[in-house]
């Protein structure tokens, strides 16, 4: 990845992009410390359908979208894809990840031009073991991204069903 300072947004296609600093992820921490992480960050524009992760790779970063949308993606047989979930600016997504360790469940890719920024793990973790104030702010976007990908998730196996039952019956 490209290093860039922080705070570089590229210019918006739509509406004024985030700049790394105003993000919420950083909402409820003081000046310096927002500072000293966004220093670690890497910020960087994606074309549309460019690959921000593969499902299987290692989570070593957590990313905070600052302009457009990011789509999650699940394989499934056929060597198809089916979408679970998106991210729009000013969401984070890859905390789990990162704190457990385990390797990404998920493909994520730009839906469109997007800029995200990348919080390296190592850097991301120390931080929060010093710094115990935006652990509650993580977790609980863990569990509100947990309940909206879910909530999609079983919509849309739900108009799967529906559409193979109305299949059925013609």
């Amino acid at each position: 990845m490209s290093s860039s300072s922080p705070g570089l947004t590229v210019a918006p296609a739509g509406p004024r992009a985030l700049r790394l600093e105003e993000h919420p992820f950083f909402r409820g921490l003081s000046r310096e410390d927002v500072q000293a992480l966004a220093k670690t960050a890497d910020v960087r524009p994606f074309e549309s359908s460019a690959v921000i992760f593969n499902e299987g790779d290692e989570s070593d970063a957590l990313f905070l979208v600052l302009e457009g949308r990011v789509t999650f993606e699940k394989s499934i047989p056929g060597n198809n894809w089916r979408v679970i979930s998106y991210a729009v600016a000013g969401d984070f997504f890859g905390e789990i990840g990162v704190l457990s360790g385990a390797p990404r469940a998920l493909r994520a890719s730009a839906s469109g031009p997007a800029v995200v920024a990348r919080l390296p793990r190592g850097e991301l973790r120390e931080f929060i073991r010093r710094t115990p104030g935006p652990v509650d702010h993580l977790l609980q976007s863990i569990i509100s991204h947990l309940h909206h990908t879910t909530r999609h998730y079983v919509d849309d196996m739900l108009q799967q069903e529906k559409m193979a039952l109305v299949g059925n019956m013609v």
